[in-house]
């Protein structure tokens, strides 16, 4: 079974994204943009899976829906031959998808709850995050949040934190024409990837098994 090996910790909450493509892109939000703490005059900008707040009995539907409204994309969902994840054995591995509905990426994750001075409180709550793979097959309606397409290797350049104007001139990175993204101020906004939506272990499992696993053939 696919897990990260580490204890099980309860309550558990869980995240249902959506990868959506397009020839051999990957759809993500950008921004909304907020100050940047840290540095003023400085934005961050986060590049992201559109995901959802799921429960138990939700999945591949409910991924899809959300994204579909966050994209502004029609959505089809892709089946594949197998599902990706950490595994007590290997940082990142996979076991046969047994239904079609199957997610994708499958994890855990780990967050601690932090009060308002600073102080960590014990135990850690545990994230489940199921991504499902999909297809886009058109545009719906203009998009609430900035969409960028971009190919796998152009995500992995955004993990470290890249500057807007450097991220749009990555080679395969294109705005959808009717996107809400403002490109006012370029130079001093920060593109980063929060990864709360799966996306490094996406490119984690990109990186063992090739990006053709986020295009299986129709």
């Amino acid at each position: 079974m696919l897990d990260d090996g580490l204890p099980v910790a309860a309550p558990a909450r869980v995240v249902l994204v959506a990868l959506v493509t397009r020839n051999g892109r990957l759809a993500m939000t950008l921004g909304p943009e907020r100050p940047w703490q840290d540095a003023p005059g400085r934005r961050l900008a986060p590049l992201e899976a559109p995901s959802t707040p799921g429960s138990g009995s939700a999945g591949q539907d409910a991924a899809l829906a959300a994204a579909s409204d966050a994209l502004g994309l029609a959505l089809e969902p892709a089946t594949c031959a197998w599902i990706y994840g950490p595994s007590a054995r290997h940082a990142m591995d996979r076991v046969p998808a047994l239904a079609s509905d199957a997610p994708f990426l499958r994890y855990d994750r780990y967050e601690s709850s932090v009060e308002p001075d600073g102080t960590t409180l014990p135990p850690p709550s545990r994230v489940l995050v199921r991504a499902y793979l999909a297809r886009a097959s058109g545009v719906r309606a203009p998009a609430h949040n900035g969409v960028v397409w971009l190919p796998p290797r152009a995500l992995r350049a955004v993990v470290g934190g890249l500057w807007m104007a450097e991220f749009l001139a990555l080679d395969g990175v294109q705005v959808e024409e009717d996107s809400a993204l403002d490109r006012s101020g370029a130079e001093h906004t920060l593109v980063n990837t929060p990864a709360q939506a799966g996306e490094r272990q996406l490119l984690r499992a990109c990186a063992k098994y090739g990006e053709a696993i986020l295009f299986p053939p129709e």
